[in-house]
């Protein structure tokens, strides 16, 4: 049953302006390892670092409290030719995945080798988890469950017909127990030809059992107009892989609207999977927010939308800092445009925080450049009633692609995390910028919203241009963790060849 629900902006879900007193601790120098891939990851009051620089894979073990690098171990046993796939906590415990391809002999390998927290350690050498005998048209991705129950890596093998029109795409699929047992394989081709297929979204609940959600263009449609036309008819589509099929089960996928422009499967209770996104209903250029449960057979169910209003939408139309000139090159940005859905989640009570991001793309002086723009957060009760909605602004821009934000729970409030410029510092969180600065990014900044009441701050966390007198390099929101139930902590770069931690009290 299609279910409309209007949002009614409150005084109680106004945003306000706060620039929180929080102070900063930071530890002795220590050695840096500069890096291509950094990871950090946080347990009680320990953390661990993730790195490789060049052909060196380094292990890094501090102490949070106490801010001391307590352990340090590096290797060099890595192959020659290897592919990071993923670095991750999965059951609390810790593994690295890296997969080797070779051409000649037309074959693939998963690897994984697991991390002892404790000791600040890999356990031993990497172990061949999968061996696939086929090329692939692209590398492993690892997807879990809800609460880690299960693992499951899947892959697409290279196609067998060059012709589209005809070629079937072949997925392959490894489901793995919390332990990361093997449960079972299966490899499946789609049941239709790869023109027609738009792949959308994926997932594993907790089960086993795995959804992989599609857009299916209509042949006759397609083939007379093209397949991404406006003419061309077209159905959503949930396949479902068993461990007893082990062959894609289809079913037509029925939401209030055809016009999806973005859509995510979640686990959000044992067995029970959501679907979660943005269409269209009446007016072509604003999107809906819809959430649908999926059942037992991969149908939907209980269809709900929540209508954003055009308060929100042009809600910094005319509260744009007017000292700034507006820049007539950069598209705008009072509306939010092409929001994606890139944080779902379910808190213990059966609230459901759903957070979007806006997306925008231009070409500018023959550079495409991709922005991570202004945030929208929803907050939806078990019964699927709206408790409140904000929109956070955020205008980022460095080397042409701005970053993008990193979300932290804490018991009473939500914070989303980003990196800004100076020449925003002083805007309070009512107020947004007429033009895009291309100054270095420096302050450190994050929204805090009260899960219960939606009221929002602004608060500055620090400015790494000036840190007890010094600038500090190699920051980024990714990497900080919560240290304590009030402490952020982060590592940065102070030169000399020299990383510090950094950690920041009086956030709760």
């Amino acid at each position: 049953m299609h279910k409309l629900i209007y949002l009614l902006v409150g005084l109680l879900t106004m945003p306000v302006s706060s620039f929180s007193q929080v102070s900063l601790t930071e530890s002795a120098p220590y050695k840096t390892y500069t890096g291509n891939f950094l990871q950090y990851f946080q347990s009680g009051d320990e953390m661990l670092a993730f790195k490789r620089d060049g052909d060196v894979f380094i292990l890094q073990k501090y102490n949070t409290k106490t801010l001391v690098q307590t352990g340090i171990q590096t290797y060099t046993d890595m192959p020659e030719e290897y592919v990071i796939e993923s670095v991750r906590e999965f059951n609390k415990r810790y593994y690295f995945f890296y997969s080797t391809a070779n051409r000649g002999k037309k074959t693939a390998a998963l690897y994984v080798r697991e991390i002892d927290f404790n000791a600040g350690t890999f356990v031993s050498t990497g172990n061949i988890l999968i061996t696939v005998n086929s090329e692939l048209k692209r590398s492993f991705t690892l997807f879990n469950s809800l609460k880690d129950e299960k693992l499951m890596v899947q892959y697409t093998l290279l196609k067998t017909h060059m012709n589209d029109d005809i070629n079937h795409q072949t997925l392959g699929f490894y489901v793995y127990d919390k332990n990361l047992q093997y449960l079972w394989n299966a490899e499946a081709p789609l049941p239709d030809a790869e023109k027609y297929v738009q792949y959308l979204t994926q997932a594993v609940d907790s089960n086993g059992d795995i959804y992989y959600l599609i857009r299916l263009y209509d042949k006759e449609t397609a083939d007379q107009y093209g397949t991404y036309s406006e003419k061309t008819l077209h159905q959503l589509e949930l396949l479902k892989l068993t461990k007893e099929s082990k062959a894609f089960k289809s079913n037509t996928f029925t939401l209030s609207s055809k016009e999806v422009r973005d859509i995510n499967l979640v686990e959000t209770s044992p067995g029970e999977m959501l679907c979660v996104g943005f269409y269209t209903l009446k007016n072509p250029l604003v999107p809906s927010l819809f959430t649908c449960k999926v059942k037992a057979d991969g149908s939907a169910n209980d269809d709900k939308s929540y209508h954003i209003l055009a308060s929100i939408l042009r809600l910094y139309e005319n509260k744009q800092d007017n000292t700034i000139k507006k820049d007539e090159n950069i598209p705008d940005l009072s509306e939010l445009n092409n929001l994606i859905c890139n944080t779902i989640k379910q808190d213990e009570n059966g609230d459901l925080l759903i957070i979007a991001e806006s997306t925008n793309s231009h070409y500018l002086d023959g550079y495409y450049y991709t922005h991570y723009d202004d945030l929208l957060a929803i907050r939806i009760d078990q019964q699927g009633h709206m408790k409140w909605m904000q929109r956070l602004p955020k205008r980022p821009f460095i080397n042409g692609s701005a970053y993008s934000y990193h979300y932290i729970s804490r018991k009473e409030n939500d914070y989303f995390l980003f990196l800004d410029h100076e020449e925003n510092k002083s805007l309070t969180i009512d107020q947004t910028t007429a033009k895009r600065f291309k100054s270095k990014e420096t302050v450190l900044t994050t929204y805090k919203i009260n899960k219960s009441s939606g009221l929002a701050e602004k608060i500055i966390l620090l400015d790494t241009k000036e840190v007890n007198g010094k600038e500090i390099y190699r920051v980024t929101s990714e990497r900080v963790l919560s240290a304590s139930a009030t402490e952020l902590i982060f590592e940065a770069y102070k030169k000399k060849n020299e990383d510090v931690l950094i950690k920041i009290k009086g956030v709760d």
